[in-house]
């Protein structure tokens, strides 16, 4: 009764906790995240973070020891975290989180709450360095205190400082320190640095250190020159200075040597200047410096540098050309020389060169030699005139001028009209020939043919271009050569001349008359150069071979004209011949016998007429005249003359035969002068010629006459007068007297005719009388004359005027006409002495030169000076001018004015009087960047009259530009982005900008950061608005701005500041991504640092975390927005309802309100393992009487490491019926022994990964085998609870002791709690009662034994445990005892507790323990007895059956979860009980967490 109460007791709360309680492992409290330490800055709001692992667990806050009462601005949030709104000063301090669940309470880690502050101080400054050039240095600072540590950055000369290698580490919690390198050093490395701390909060906050001086020295340098002493020529009496200075490090001394090599000392004489001139106080011809050498020394400690020795001298000056040069005649293109040598001179003298008292235009060609003289290379004939060498002491300024010399240039002959290569001529006909050359003096024109000279004859004419030969004969062909020749060469030029023929006819073709029918030939041939060629034409050709033309058979149709044409390039040549058919003719009429006199109309006609048709010809002297038409002849004299007089035959003549007829013409002719005489002029001496030629019917009688009276033929000595035959008049050696008219008179019986001429004799004019000159003018001389007493019988043409500057060689010339015996000379030049002369021309020639006279011009106004400007500064300039050329008489006063360009030179110009030496005047006093005109004139004359030049052609020019005066107005803010921003404002006045403006600067800085100023240049527009966008600036930040208008001088002043702040702009710089942890199946903890905080461009808001798949495309997005109160340099994030043990790819992005920043880098992390599924395919493959042999297939999905399976298996067969744990390894194949023999067994299996255990798997069933004899039932009491058996994988490294609570299956949670609750309760109520029944039952039978002298209980019923103890669990622990009072030796040094703990010795002992087991010994014996068994109190033959069973029966293989199992086990591999391994496969053998034990342990639930 008593066993059935308690295990009816045990069954209902088993039942009950096993349907309603899930097991769970026993757990502690703790917290997850711990408060960290804040930082705000006062009335921000402050959060600590707080995090325990259960989720039902009570927060609370402390603060300094005393409970935050929470309300108003300390919020105690959700999650646990406190929240202090709108902090105050108070607030500072330690919070401390606490957690309670049930009975326990666990605190969190003290985080303290402090305000930011920046202490205004350092505690260690930079300090004054001064290095070497090229060596490296450094900077030290300490700030006194920061919280958050301060950002510490380098200032050199107030501005950021980023060329060093800077940086920082905190030295404590407040304190930062900071270094400055800096390697190699430059000269622009020297300045002031210091230190300015930061703090990242307290954004308005700089601390500026002191500031520390960085000196560079260079190293030593040995002197070197940079001013080389030079030799110095002085003026006689003045002070004189040698220049030397030199350069070095440190900074040389400069002294002087003599050339003796002594120390030059100041005196009174000498003294060596600061600047290192050596200074002369004057120098004579006896001091002691003249003829002396000096040189320069300069020193430092790096050394000495001596420069070479100097001479001084005296300037003196001889005024006497040592050369005069002397007339040259060059030859253009050919080099020549002027020689000149110029005065003996100190220094020597300088020498320039005039040309016509003009300087010389420079050339290359051009050069002075050293020696003086003038050198021309490839002389032009521009080159030619008057030249005069000019030598001048600089130094004294004295120079003399040398006698003149005249260049005269000749150039060589160059032919400018050629005649063609080659000409073709046809002989007989004109040959002009054209040839001219140019040259100085005027070349000299010859022509050759073949190499011989051609002369001037009746055919050949040469003049200066043209060859001309009249009558061109065959002797003309051959090469012609024109050649040129003056005193500077020859040049000549050839063509080739081809005479050509024109054709002749040689043989005639005669006339046929020929009768029809018969045959006639006619022949032509003729001759030319080249060859001609022959052609015919006429009426009809039958045939013809070249020369020759048949006509055969001849009839009617080929009467007519035939001819014959020879050509060739010359020309033609036609020839005809007429072929007739004559008839029998027969003369019909004919005109009589005619007398006439000449001039008379005539006709003589004459008709025949035949069958055919008889030609009628008239005939004179066998030729035919005449026409001769349809049977008529007829000769026609329109008007005759005296070779018509004669007999005149007509003929008639056809086939038949021939009729002639003869008649008389007879002719009278009056006198007629053919060729009458002509006027002539002729000199005085020379010899006349007057022809009178005539004719008439009968000859006609001449004679002359002179004047109305006869001329009479005469001779003498050398004068003679003669008529020849043909009526000429011929006087040789005439006079003035023979001038008059002379008459041819002809006469015969007609009549008489006559013809004069004018005969005037002539000679040279006597020169004009009475010449006198009257200077009229500066630039006009007048010259009057009276005309000479004989003019030379002619007419004067023209009065030669010659006029020269006294001392000329060549007289000028001017023409007047001769009806005009005065003349002006004109525009010459002023204050000159010329000379005149006049000469009177005739037809004949020029007469003598009359008397010269001189007269002398006045003085003029001089040319105008040529003025130049240049500018010094904004209110000065430099006016020159060069002296006037020519200067028209005596130079006295120069006058300047001057006025603002815009006014002009009006009478308010500035006009200043300059006396004639001084050419230049500094103008000072004028307004900046204003253009000023300006003019200069000279002046000649006297004090009396000044004659005063036109104002030069003014010159204008413009002040330098001075510093604007007035600062742009209205400058405001028109537009804000978030990088720029938009200006706008109004140009100064264009006055105060004293320039052209060039543009403006815009200066700007950051407020906050107290940064130093940037500028930016913007370009001038044409509008009084000037906008303009300031570009590049920082996102969200307070910016200060002012503008400057600036032109070429400098900036103008500063307008008022204004101030602005750009917008926010999306972060530049990315968050930093930290770490990725997996903190669960389906989570990721994400932990990054925020962009630095320059980069946020504005209040950043919170990041986007993007993550997904390896496996997947699309990003799935998580946004954290950013806690205000938080100031760590980290955040977290986790991800959840991730996918199980998955690859995921993540980034982020940070965000303020206009946008996001770019993504971080990505990083790859897996999620943690998660639950498994079921194991599959669960099958027995072996069932034995005590064991079942069982093989399973993976989980679907392993969802992680599968660490080890579970296999759950209990029997309801037997009423109580027995249920074992077994721990298995990760693999798939298992026997589970120790069973009992034919009992149905209830199987299942689960999979664990290092996440948790999984769910069951399908049930299954199995039962095994009966044995033959059964062994005896067991009489200890067996739990009603199922059994687990865990399979352990590779983790035999873990030394923890498990305790494990075995329902016979995992069921659901009730859905309702109230209902789950009640039911616990009660069962648990029912099973109590039941159990105490039990126990008071049990110990009713239980007694009170001794043995050894101690009083022990004993039970002797099976319901309670060993040795009458009442048992607490089901569960037995087999575990390591403690050894420390044991001995060497003891075997089973063990006894039985409330816990059931044996205690063994050494590992053999567990076997011993077994065989004691398997054998059955059940005596108690002593102990310490080697032999000795223990009688536990209960039946262990199962176990001893069990493994009996599994070591004969069955071998343990292991395999890895992933490999298929064998489908048997082999054989045993234990042959004794030597090897532990079975035993280590049957229990879980641990170490004893105590320390102190070398044992083992085995937890089993009985």
């Amino acid at each position: 009764l008593t066993r059935l109460i308690m295990w009816l007791s045990l069954f209902l709360v088993s039942f009950f906790v096993s349907e309603h309680i899930r097991p769970t492992i026993g757990q502690s409290l703790s917290i997850d995240i711990q408060p960290n330490d804040v930082i705000v800055v006062q009335g921000w709001k402050a959060t600590f973070n707080c995090s325990v692992d259960l989720m039902i667990a009570a927060i609370a806050w402390w603060m300094n020891g005393q409970p935050v009462i929470t309300g108003g601005r300390f919020q105690v949030q959700a999650d646990g975290s406190l929240s202090i709104n709108e902090t105050l000063q108070q607030d500072a301090g330690f919070y401390q989180c606490q957690a309670t669940s049930g009975n326990q309470t666990v605190y969190s880690r003290r985080a303290q709450l402090s305000f930011a502050y920046i202490t205004p101080s350092f505690d260690r400054n930079p300090e004054d360095k001064t290095v070497a050039i090229g060596s490296d240095t450094s900077f030290y600072c300490i700030n006194s205190g920061s919280a958050p540590l301060a950002d510490i950055l380098w200032e050199k000369n107030g501005r950021p400082f980023l060329d060093g290698i800077a940086s920082s580490t905190g030295i404590d919690s407040t304190r930062t320190t900071s270094s400055l390198q800096i390697p190699k050093v430059g000269k622009k490395a020297e300045g002031s640095y210091r230190c300015v701390a930061t703090n990242k909060l307290l954004t308005n906050e700089r601390v500026k250190s002191n500031a520390a001086y960085l000196t560079v020295n260079a190293p030593d340098v040995a002197p070197q020159f940079t001013v080389l002493p030079s030799d110095l020529v002085a003026v006689p009496g003045q002070p004189a200075q040698l220049r030397c200075s030199a350069s070095g490090n440190p900074t040389p001394s400069v002294a002087w040597e003599n050339g003796s090599g002594s120390i030059v000392a100041n005196d009174s004489t000498v003294t060596v200047f600061a600047n290192g001139s050596l200074h002369f106080t004057e120098v004579t011809a006896n001091s002691i410096t003249v003829n002396s050498t000096f040189r320069c020394v300069a020193s430092n400690r790096a050394g000495t540098r001596r420069s070479l020795y100097v001479s001084v001298r005296v300037a003196q000056w001889t005024g006497k050309f040592v050369v005069e040069p002397s007339s040259v005649t060059a030859i253009a293109g050919e080099n020549t020389t002027l020689r000149c040598t110029p005065p003996a001179s100190v220094p020597t003298a300088t020498v320039r060169w005039l040309k016509d008292f003009a300087p010389i235009q420079s050339r290359p060609e051009i050069l002075v030699l050293a020696s003086g003289d003038l050198w021309i290379a490839k002389v032009r004939p521009s080159d030619e005139g008057r030249y005069v060498c000019a030598a001048e002491n600089p130094i004294l300024h004295r120079s003399d001028l040398s006698q003149e010399a005249q260049l005269t240039v000749y150039v060589r002959p160059q032919i400018v009209l050629r005649p063609p290569a080659s000409l073709a001529v046809v002989v007989g006909s004109v040959l002009r020939l054209n040839c001219s050359a140019s040259g100085v003096p005027v070349p000299k024109i010859e022509w050759f043919l073949s190499s011989k000279p051609l002369q001037d004859d009746n055919n050949v004419t040469i003049d200066s271009q043209h060859l001309t030969i009249r009558t061109l004969s065959l002797e003309g062909e051959g090469t012609y050569e024109c050649v040129a020749s003056n005193a500077a060469g020859t040049i000549s030029t050839q063509l080739s001349v081809d005479v050509q023929i024109p054709p002749v006819i040689t043989n005639k073709p005669s006339n046929a008359v020929v009768s029809e029918g018969s045959r006639t030939d006619l022949l032509c041939e003729a001759s030319g150069d080249p060859i001609p060629r022959i052609r015919w034409t006429g009426p009809s050709l039958d045939s013809y071979h070249g020369n020759q033309l048949i006509l055969n058979n001849t009839n009617r149709t080929q009467k007519g004209i035939y001819s014959c044409i020879a050509t060739n390039v010359a020309g033609s040549a036609t020839i005809s011949a007429f072929v007739d058919v004559q008839y029998g003719p027969e003369i019909t009429f004919i005109t009589p016998n005619t007398t006439s006199i000449v001039g008379d109309e005539v006709h003589y006609d004459c008709l025949a007429a035949g069958d055919p048709q008889p030609t009628v010809l008239w005939y004179r002297s066998n030729s035919v005249i005449g026409n001769s038409s349809n049977g008529t002849a007829t000769i026609h004299f329109r008007s005759t003359k005296p070779s018509d007089d004669g007999v005149y035959m007509c003929t008639a003549v056809n086939v038949i035969g021939r009729s002639s007829a003869v008649r008389y013409l007879t002719i009278h002719e009056g006198p007629e002068i053919n060729v009458p005489p002509s006027d002539v002029i002729e000199k005085i001496r020379g010899t006349i010629s007057l022809q009178c030629q005539s004719s008439g019917i009968p000859t006609p009688s001449l004679r002359w006459q002179k004047d109305g009276s006869t001329v009479q033929a005469q001779r003498d000595a050398t004068r003679q007068l003669s008529v020849s035959s043909d009526g000429t008049l011929s006087i040789s050696d005439v006079s003035i007297s023979d001038s008059g008219t002379y008459t041819c008179i002809v006469t015969n019986v007609v009549g008489s005719v006559n013809s004069s001429a004018l005969v005037v004799i002539q000679g040279l004019s006597d020169p004009p009388r009475d010449v006198q000159a009257y200077t009229v003018s500066a630039t006009e001389i007048a010259l009057r004359w009276s005309p000479p007493t004989f003019t030379g019988n002619t007419d004067l043409s023209t009065y030669v005027l010659r006029y020269r500057v006294v001392g000329e060689r060549t007289w000028r010339l001017a023409f007047q006409s001769a009806q005009l015996p005065f003349f002006s000379f004109e525009q010459l030049t002023p204050y000159t002495n010329y000379e005149f002369a006049v000469s009177a021309e005739n037809r004949l020639g020029s007469s003598q030169m009359s008397n010269i006279t001189r007269a002398i011009t006045h003085q003029a106004a001089p040319a105008v000076p040529v003025i130049a400007a240049g500018v010094i500064s904004s209110n000065t300039v430099q006016i020159a001018w060069s002296p006037p050329q020519p200067t028209n008489g005596i130079l006295q006063f120069y006058e300047l004015q001057y006025n603002a360009a815009n006014e002009g030179l009006a009478a308010n110009s500035t006009i200043v009087r300059i006396d004639s030496s001084t050419t230049n005047i500094t103008v000072s006093g004028l307004l900046p960047f204003t253009a000023y005109i300006s003019s200069v004139r000279a002046s000649t004359g006297n004090e009396t009259q000044l004659l005063w030049s036109n104002w030069s052609v003014p010159v204008t020019t413009r002040t330098k530009e001075g510093v604007p005066l007035e600062a742009p107005g209205n400058v405001s803010i028109t537009a804000v982005g978030h990088r720029s921003i938009s200006l706008q404002w109004t140009a100064p006045n264009l006055v105060s900008i004293q320039g052209n403006l060039q543009g403006y600067r815009v200066y700007y800085r950051i407020v906050e950061a107290n940064s130093g100023v940037s500028v930016t240049d913007l370009q001038p527009g044409h509008n009084r608005s000037v906008s303009f966008v300031l570009s590049r600036l920082r996102p969200n930040t307070n910016y200060s701005i002012a503008v400057a208008a600036y032109n070429a001088a400098s900036g103008g002043p500063l307008s008022s500041q204004i101030a602005a702040k750009t917008t926010e702009d999306v972060p530049e710089v990315a968050p930093t991504l930290r770490s990725l942890l997996a903190t669960g199946p389906d989570s990721v903890l994400v932990s990054w640092f925020p962009p630095p905080v320059e980069t946020h461009n504005g209040i950043l808001r919170g990041y986007q975390i993007f993550y997904r798949k390896l496996s997947e495309s699309v990003f799935s997005i998580d946004i954290v927005y950013e806690n205000k109160t938080t100031f760590s340099s980290k955040r977290n994030h986790t991800i959840i309802n991730l996918d199980v043990y998955s690859f995921y790819e993540i980034n982020l992005t940070a965000f303020t309100t206009p946008g996001t920043s770019p993504a971080s880098h990505s990083m790859v992390v897996r999620t943690g393992e998660g639950t498994p599924s079921p194991p599959t395919s669960l099958q027995a493959i072996r069932v034995t009487h005590t064991s079942i042999t069982l093989t399973w297939q993976l989980p679907d999905f392993v969802n992680g490491v599968l660490r080890y399976y579970t296999v759950y298996y209990d029997s309801a067969d037997v009423d109580g019926s027995t249920g074992l744990f077994q721990e298995l390894s990760n693999e798939t194949l298992i026997t589970l022994v120790h069973l009992l023999p034919n009992t149905e067994y209830n199987i299942s299996v689960t999979a664990t990964t290092g996440y948790q255990e999984g769910p069951h798997s399908v049930l299954v069933r199995a039962k095994t085998i009966a044995l033959p004899t059964s062994p005896p039932l067991p009489t200890t009491s067996r739990p009603t609870t199922g059994t687990t058996t865990t399979v352990a994988t590779s983790q035999a490294s873990t030394a923890t002791s498990i305790e494990i609570h075995s329902p016979a299956a995992p069921t659901e949670k009730s859905e309702d709690d109230a209902i789950t609750r009640t039911l616990i309760i009660v069962g648990s109520a029912i099973g109590v009662f039941l159990l105490v029944l039990g126990v008071i039952l049990c110990g009713i039978c239980c007694q009170t034994d001794g043995r050894n002298g101690k009083k022990e209980t004993r039970c002797t019923c099976t319901c309670c445990g060993p040795k009458g103890k009442g048992r607490k669990r089901n569960t037995y622990k087999l575990s390591h005892f403690d050894n420390e009072d044991s001995e060497a030796g003891d075997f089973t040094n063990w006894a039985l507790s409330t816990s059931e703990n044996f205690s063994f010795k050494k590992p053999d002992d567990i076997v011993t323990f077994q065989d004691s087991f398997l054998h059955g010994q059940e005596d108690e014996t002593d102990a310490r007895g080697s032999n000795e068994t223990l009688e536990l109190g209960y039946d262990l033959s199962p176990i001893a059956t069990s493994i009996a069973d599994y070591e004969a029966d069955a071998g343990y293989s292991t395999f890895k979860p992933d490999e298929r199992p064998p489908s048997m086990p082999g054989p045993s591999p234990y042959s004794s009980h030597e090897n532990l391994t079975t035993a280590d496969q049957l229990a879980s053998v641990e170490n004893d967490m105590s320390g102190d034990a070398d044992g083992f342990i085995l937890d089993s639930a009985l």
